[in-house]
């Protein structure tokens, strides 16, 4: 997406659809003079209006239309002003006149003129009676009811005139690309990857959903998790911006990291490309008080993680990437990199690429622990991959200011004081937002007492850490339900 802005260029079509735009006729320019005129009388008006068969022929239409709801047809101006009044047939002249605009106006599925006029004459109408029960003067009211009237033309104008293209969404692939582009705009500021918005675009109710990047397919599958476990998603109400979050960094970092080791190996290398005992030995090369990840114990039998123990990266590869790294790599200016040695900082980016290799070995078993209803697997490999997303983990994400990491203490905590089984992981870009959990309620009662325990304990942390500012968790029990999709 091109995001630099040519305000000249807007500036130069904004005028131009300005000077384009449709004249008023004659007479209702002649209308609005005596909307300004204390003596214009009604025959003043009727004369006006009589010289526009056009508009004479509208006025009565809407005058015996159902919104008016009179008891007899009206045929002549003069009896619809004595029933209904000099200012409400100058309104309804003005209202006419300005729907006119839009005829010949091009199609915009995503727009509706119909509902802009609604909204304006709407707004007319109140601001009329805000004015009167403010006591403005009864000359002055009609001039509420045309400035309510004319206040969002801009509105028709931008979709007249194409300020903002119709979108060509045919797809759902359209609409993810379109939100992914939108997301990395300078206006949100946020690098996010691809897996959100397929996600949202793609999900069904009452279904998870299984991504294949390769060929971005999509597959559906039931969940046969126990009714007994919940999801429970709790939000920090720490205030969030993705922008201003360690996302950002972190892509920046795995980019550096995989363009580093591609051009090493002179092959495209992305993080699943190499097996995880060939990242850890690199990171202990590079940093040897670096922590080498391992497996729980339950899970280092399992054939995945057993084809992971092997590195088939040579020792004398391994050094010699090492000392590339000494003579070529060039240090980010990064918070996390600051003081840090080339290989100390080279190897925070490998701890970045273990956690990516990670997820790509979690998220398919937590699929399958899901299909097979194996909720403690399933609440395992959560629990490892928010281990990697913490701020003592690889991936470094929940931010500085500790908000979902302190929520995350306080729901294990509570958890282990009442003996139920609580799992989970952050969401979002860090640094603030919703933690999810995946819970035992067999015990409703438990479980009940559970979240508002976790709840006191970190609003007695947020009370602390932001002194004076009210924050306060809240509680969303999220259900598998269908995503975003195209009107």
């Amino acid at each position: 997406m091109n995001q630099s802005i040519d305000k000249e260029a807007i500036r130069s079509r904004i005028q131009k659809g300005i000077d384009e735009m449709p004249s008023m006729s004659p007479a209702v320019e002649h209308i609005i003079e005596m909307a300004n005129d204390l003596t214009s009388t009604p025959k003043d008006l009727l004369d006006v209006i009589k010289t526009d068969p056009v508009l004479t022929t509208k006025i009565l239409r809407l005058v015996n239309s159902a919104y008016f709801s009179l008891n007899s047809k009206i045929a002549s101006l003069n009896r619809a002003l004595v029933l209904l009044g000099f200012n409400t047939i100058k309104n309804i002249a003005l209202s006419t006149e300005f729907v006119k605009v839009t005829e010949g106006s091009p199609h915009n599925k995503y727009f509706s003129y119909r509902d802009l006029w609604e909204h304006l004459l709407a707004v007319g109408v109140v601001s009329k009676m805000v004015a009167k029960e403010v006591q403005k003067e009864q000359k002055s009211l009609e001039e509420f009811f045309i400035a309510g009237l004319v206040h969002d033309l801009g509105e028709f104008l931008i979709m007249r005139h194409a300020m903002i293209p119709e979108l060509k969404l045919e797809t759902p692939m359209d609409l993810v690309t379109f939100a992914r582009q939108s997301e990395n705009s300078l206006f949100v500021g946020g690098q996010c990857g691809w897996l959100d918005q397929m996600l949202i675009v793609n999900s069904k109710d009452g279904q998870l959903t299984k991504i294949d990047y390769a060929d971005n397919g999509i597959q559906h599958f039931e969940s046969k998790l126990p009714e007994s476990w919940q999801f429970v998603a709790i939000n920090t109400n720490v205030p969030h911006v993705l922008a201003e979050s360690d996302y950002n960094h972190r892509v920046e970092e795995l980019t550096l990291a995989l363009n580093f080791l591609s051009s090493h190996f002179n092959k495209a290398i992305g993080s699943p490309t190499l097996c995880l005992d060939c990242i850890n030995t690199l990171i202990t090369k590079l940093d040897p008080t670096a922590e080498s990840l391992g497996f729980p114990e339950s899970l280092s039998d399992m054939q995945v993680f057993k084809d992971e123990k092997h590195c088939d990266i040579s020792d004398e590869e391994i050094t010699q990437i090492s000392n590339q790294v000494e003579a070529y790599y060039n240090i980010p200016d990064l918070p996390e990199h600051k003081g840090k040695s080339n290989k100390e900082s080279f190897a925070i980016l490998l701890k970045r690429v273990r956690h990516q290799k990670m997820s790509s070995l979690i998220v398919p078993m937590a699929g399958e622990a899901a299909l097979k209803g194996d909720a403690d697997l399933f609440g395992l490999l959560l629990d490892l991959e928010g281990r990697s997303l913490r701020m003592s983990g690889d991936f470094q994400i929940t931010g500085d200011n500790g908000a979902q990491d302190a929520l995350l203490d306080e729901c294990y905590k509570a958890a282990k004081a009442l003996d139920i089984k609580v799992h989970g992981r952050m969401l979002g870009g860090g640094g603030g937002g919703n933690v999810l959990l995946f819970a035992n309620k067999e015990n409703n009662e438990l479980y009940e007492e559970w979240k508002k325990s976790a709840m006191e304990g970190y609003n007695n942390w947020a009370e602390k850490s932001f002194p004076g500012k009210g924050i306060r968790a809240s509680v969303i029990e999220p259900v598998i339900s269908a995503g975003a999709e195209l009107l």
